[in-house]
């Protein structure tokens, strides 16, 4: 394991971002660098040739340093986090770990983010790429039960993908309003990412639509939709997932499959309990003016929620509006 100097030097900022879904924006300049995700983050690198990096976020002043912060800024979001220890530890693993996968490997991660060109088009046969559940130590390490994950609403709705050697890894489908799979979320306890040519500006995960849908539940990730759902048994629900950032085309295309729902749903958005949440619940009363905010009672998310009761079976019962 290496120190947090050693990682420093080690690991090229630009080639971490990039491994991670960061693609470098060339018409914007070479001497300093432009890096977006598409969750709509931007970074700016600094010394692009030194060995050790730096970066900054245009839109957020505090959000700026080395490769340590740039990770540490992101935990919870591009990043997973355990909450049982504290951030710099998370930021250590993390680091180390991808140090840990093979050269080959992390070419393979870099090439699912290049950018859609004529020579690459078409994209994945998404369909292809899907494998049926049966290595699921990264959901149960999140504390969630194989009653939650083979649910009848989940079926479907959760896959193993295997890319990488020697690893299997959780991959989450997002939707169309057609229900035709547009994108594929990928995510394992080192890393998460969208696989190349998925459509994450309109496409959505959720939960399968049954015949009595009377409330419908949206949230950021299908991890905190499933902690949820083992929490307090809403059974008559469509979850809903936007994997991160909230795009306007993926709430037209909610809207479609509400549209087609036979009920007339109440609606709750679960998001984080922060202030990106409330970002989120008020850009949400713009379209659903009737939609309360859920909280969970302890933690930033409802999978932090399930972490800390650390009882998976054990529903609370109890809601934050």
């Amino acid at each position: 394991m290496k120190t947090i100097e050693e990682l420093k030097q080690k690991i090229s900022l630009f080639d971490f971002a990039t491994a991670h879904g960061y693609v470098w924006d060339k018409k914007a300049g070479y001497k300093w660098p432009v890096l977006k995700h598409p969750s709509g983050d931007k970074i700016i690198l600094v010394n692009a040739t030194q060995r050790t990096q730096g970066y900054f976020n245009p839109h957020d002043d505090k959000d700026k340093g080395s490769i340590i912060q740039f990770v540490k800024n992101r935990l919870g979001t591009l990043f997973p986090t355990d909450v049982f220890k504290n951030d710099w530890y998370n930021v250590f693993i993390i680091l180390n770990r991808h140090l840990n996968i093979p050269l080959a490997d992390r070419k393979q991660v870099e090439s699912l983010h290049k950018p859609r060109t004529k020579k690459n088009m078409p994209g994945p046969a998404f369909n292809d790429l899907l494998i049926r559940l049966s290595n699921y130590n990264y959901l149960s390490s999140r504390k969630l039960t194989t009653e939650t994950l083979f649910s009848n609403l989940f079926d479907g709705r959760i896959f193993n993908y295997t890319c990488f050697s020697k690893k299997e890894y959780i991959a989450f489908p997002y939707f169309n309003d057609e229900g035709k799979i547009g994108g594929v979320e990928i995510r394992n306890d080192d890393f998460k990412m969208f696989h190349k040519g998925s459509n994450r500006s309109s496409c959505i995960w959720h939960s399968n639509i049954e015949a009595d849908i009377k409330k419908l539940c949206l949230f950021e990730s299908p991890i905190d939709a499933l902690s949820f759902f083992q929490l307090y048994g809403w059974n008559d629900t469509l979850y809903v997932a936007f994997g991160g950032q909230i795009g306007e085309e993926q709430i037209v295309t909610l809207k479609k499959i509400i549209e087609k729902l036979t009920n007339r749903v109440n609606i709750f958005c679960c998001f984080d309990n922060d202030e990106a949440g409330e970002t989120y619940f008020n850009k949400m009363l713009r379209f659903f003016d009737s939609a309360q905010w859920l909280k969970p009672e302890k933690g930033k998310d409802f999978n932090e929620e399930l972490l800390y009761k650390q009882a998976p079976t054990q529903r609370s019962g109890k809601l934050r509006f």
